[in-house]
């Protein structure tokens, strides 16, 4: 019993450790920020994808390669990576990856949801996405039945339209000559936009990849 007092001692030190914040750092880990996450890594792979398709491009993106919005609104890095599945008719599937300051992610997606319908030739209607969190947009552009008429576009105020995750600046009368499907999603620190461009596009197709691509992020 004479060893009591140095028990108490004991745990009234462990308190006060506790209080003072005193404890281990693995109890509380960093938040992940978008520099702290691998592109590449979390990108669509070969596996993520069915048969058919074969990498075609991949590249980091760099600040040159932004807008002047997307640098103003936090972008931190960015990396895209393309597959075209070679049988006939062709499909494209182009995946772009940014980083971006959280909580700009709310301004960056709808931006981009407007922005993105950027084909004079194309029209547009939204379409429903699941899986892909509470953040997610997706549409369809194709080409009307009214012998191609070009459909004048808004121009942004800020006069930068890009072609996907706010990369590149441009003019409304762009032409597009097909449809795609664009899925756009976000998760923390991460946007994701991916876009399948081709005559005939799988619409459950291209949502089930899109919920590979988010499944991947931490």
């Amino acid at each position: 019993m004479r060893n009591l007092p140095y028990l108490i001692l004991a745990i009234l030190l462990c308190g006060v450790l506790a209080a003072s914040g005193c404890t281990s750092s693995t109890a509380n880990p960093p938040p992940v920020t978008a520099t702290a996450i691998s592109l590449p890594s979390i990108a669509l792979d070969r596996t993520d994808l069915p048969d058919g398709y074969v990498m075609t491009m991949s590249r980091e993106k760099s600040s040159a390669d932004m807008s002047r919005l997307a640098r103003s609104l936090g972008w931190e890095g960015g990396y895209v990576v393309e597959y075209t599945k070679s049988s006939d008719p062709a499909t494209v599937i182009l995946h772009s990856l940014a980083g971006y300051k959280e909580g700009s992610m709310p301004d960056v997606i709808e931006y981009v949801n407007r922005a993105d319908r950027s084909c004079g030739d194309l029209e547009y209607f939204d379409i429903a996405v699941t899986g892909l969190g509470d953040k997610s947009r997706a549409f369809v552009g194709y080409v009307p039945d009214k012998g191609q008429v070009a459909i004048p576009v808004p121009t942004p105020a800020s006069g930068a339209i890009p072609d996907t995750a706010i990369s590149k600046e441009g003019s409304n009368t762009m032409t597009c000559g097909q449809g795609y499907l664009e899925i756009i999603f976000a998760k923390g620190t991460v946007l994701e936009v991916i876009r399948f461009t081709g005559p005939v596009i799988d619409d459950k197709e291209a949502i089930a990849i899109a919920q590979k691509a988010y499944n991947k992020l931490p």
